[in-house]
């Protein structure tokens, strides 16, 4: 198991530092190792993450930056990239058949009728909207998903 050094620590906290909007810190008491997070609007913190061993909060910071790291780097942004269709749920549709998988949906707000995603929530026409109604297969579904 490799030894986990202060430097290692405050270059990790660089690094959350230089991805995040706030501003971290660690905070150390009674030998345990704390991730805090400057307050912007006063002098205070918060704890992001109490009583861990270096090793611990080194993980902690690490397990962090990947996770965005990879929202990052993903194509497939789900929002991004919606095509409006239940493109995941597919495997239940057997040979031949064809079902209305469209996640467009008809319902009125402020007494106007109006039609809007439920996965991306952007607006669309009636036209659009009773496109994204016709019946799909499941290799047409496929073919829409956003390949990373």
């Amino acid at each position: 198991m490799e030894r986990i050094t202060d430097r290692m620590l405050r270059f990790s906290l660089e690094r959350l530092n230089n991805q995040t909007k706030c501003r971290y810190q660690i905070g150390r008491s009674y030998g345990y190792y704390h991730l805090e997070r400057a307050s912007m609007e006063c002098s205070g913190i918060d704890s992001v993450s109490m009583g861990n061993t270096k090793r611990e909060l080194y993980y902690q910071i690490q397990t962090h930056l990947k996770i965005q790291e990879a929202e990052k780097n993903r194509k497939a942004d789900y929002i991004k990239n919606c095509s409006h269709y239940d493109v995941f749920n597919v495997y239940h549709i057997k040979e031949g058949e064809k079902v209305k998988a469209g996640h467009i949906f008809e319902y009125e707000l402020k007494g106007k009728t109006v039609y809007q995603c439920i996965t991306c929530q952007k607006f669309f026409t009636k036209s659009e909207y009773e496109t994204n109604q016709k019946l799909k297969s499941h290799d047409e579904l496929i073919k829409l998903r956003v390949r990373e």
